[in-house]
């Protein structure tokens, strides 16, 4: 939790657009409504299934979907050498947060 955190700071002082901004989630937001159930890829709508599977390098290990206010985002882990990169897409398939 505390790592999604840090990445959404991270992607918005990194320079993210105004209109990212608005439309990523705040930290108080997510604690408050992610779920614990892990997705399969297969659950996904068909324009995030194609950009989970172009943007994510190495083997997914979880996906979590996570509603903010009417918005839904899913955060996506992924492992590849012992390392763990978590992305941001919405609903739309649009990526907005990598680390």
């Amino acid at each position: 939790m505390k790592l999604l955190v840090g990445l959404i700071f991270l992607g918005l002082v990194c320079g993210v657009t105004a209109e990212v901004q608005k439309e990523t989630p705040k930290s108080e937001e997510i604690t408050k409504s992610e779920k614990d159930k892990n997705l399969e890829i297969s659950e996904l709508p068909k324009e995030v299934q194609d950009s989970v599977k172009k943007e994510c390098k190495g083997k997914v290990t979880s996906i979590k979907k996570i509603e903010v206010s009417k918005n839904i985002y899913f955060k996506v882990t992924a492992m590849m050498d012992g390392k763990a990169t978590t992305y941001l897409f919405d609903d739309k398939g649009k990526m907005h947060n990598k680390s």
